[in-house]
């Protein structure tokens, strides 16, 4: 448990400003997706923090390789996704994803349905 509080405070201070948002690790691909991906948003999140982690250190989170996309810690407004998910889906599948992430954080609330009643009004479908 130590270990994971270690690497998640890490990321955490090497987090990178992106759009309003903070972007950190990821190999060059993943956070070029993860780019484009946050320039559909109709409005930036200033204290939300995306980090994504290879596959090694998803499993240091806890979590089974292809178990879910990506998770959020909504007291640190930290949004962790996975790379292999980055690298094998659309742009449009990360989009949605991390606006689903979003939407908890932004409902404050773990609720599936409320996140995804967010989700639709963050992302702008006509770019």
């Amino acid at each position: 448990m130590k270990t994971l509080i270690t690497l998640g405070i890490f990321l955490m201070l090497c987090a990178i400003p992106v759009h309003g948002q903070n972007l950190v690790a990821g190999s060059d691909t993943a956070r070029s997706v993860v780019h484009v991906a946050l320039g559909r948003f109709k409005t930036s999140l200033p204290t939300w923090s995306v980090v994504i982690l290879d596959e090694a250190q998803w499993k240091q989170w806890g979590k089974t390789p292809h178990s879910i996309a990506a998770f959020s810690v909504i007291p640190g407004r930290v949004t962790f996704i996975r790379q292999g998910y980055i690298l094998t889906h659309t742009p449009d599948q990360v989009v949605n994803v991390l606006a689903h992430e979003a939407g908890h954080l932004e409902c404050n609330c773990e609720s599936e349905e409320r996140a995804d009643e967010l989700m639709v009004q963050l992302i702008d479908s006509h770019l």
